[in-house]
């Protein structure tokens, strides 16, 4: 500890003499207190070190945080702008699955229309390969009706031409008419009726 009155000598820079210099208790006095006093500053600088280094510490944290915040914000901003992008692709494709699902069922309607058509082709044409039956069997009916009333004419012709005279033979014959002659029609369907059909 420093003597009383210490802090004076040490203010003024004075010992009190001695018979061979300066006395030795005020001069350790002095020098314990220089100690003290630079002990006291190295705490007293030690403290503010460690509040500038806490306050520094807390600086660096806000600046991290504010440049993580800028960063954030910027990378919110480049994610709204992909939304916008997202948002305008999805409403095109949004608008092209309508416009598709919209020509899809004008297409299946179609398809249906078609289909009714062809269902009504097949019928007709069923109907017109039985009406076709029944004309091919009438004109196979009236192929052989001819036949036999051709037939039955050349022999009426020929009978008639046996009992006539021989005298009267001459005179008569350019007054007999001649053998019935039918063109006979063709059994077959004409080509075109086939055409069509098939």
């Amino acid at each position: 500890m420093p003597l009383k009155g210490s802090g004076l000598m040490a203010e003024y820079g004075m010992f009190k003499t001695a018979l061979r210099g300066f006395r030795k208790e005020d001069v350790l006095a002095y020098i314990d207190e220089m100690l003290a006093e630079r002990s006291r500053k190295e705490l007293e600088l030690q403290g503010q070190i460690e509040v500038l280094q806490k306050q520094l510490a807390e600086a660096q944290v806000q600046k991290e945080a504010v440049l993580e915040n800028e960063r954030l914000t910027t990378q919110l901003a480049e994610c709204k702008g992909q939304v916008e992008v997202l948002t305008a692709q999805v409403a095109e494709v949004t608008a092209q699955l309508e416009e598709e699902r919209g020509a899809s069922e004008a297409a299946t309607m179609r398809d249906a229309e078609l289909s009714e058509q062809l269902e009504q082709s097949h019928q007709a044409i069923a109907a017109l390969w039985e009406e076709k039956a029944e004309l091919q069997k009438q004109i196979n009916e009236t192929t052989e009706l001819i036949e036999r009333l051709h037939a039955v004419g050349t022999d009426f012709c020929r009978q008639v031409a046996e009992l006539l005279p021989e005298q009267e033979g001459e005179a008569t014959e350019s007054s007999v008419e001649p053998p019935l002659v039918v063109d006979m029609p063709s059994a077959e369907p004409s080509k075109p009726m086939e055409r069509w059909l098939f």
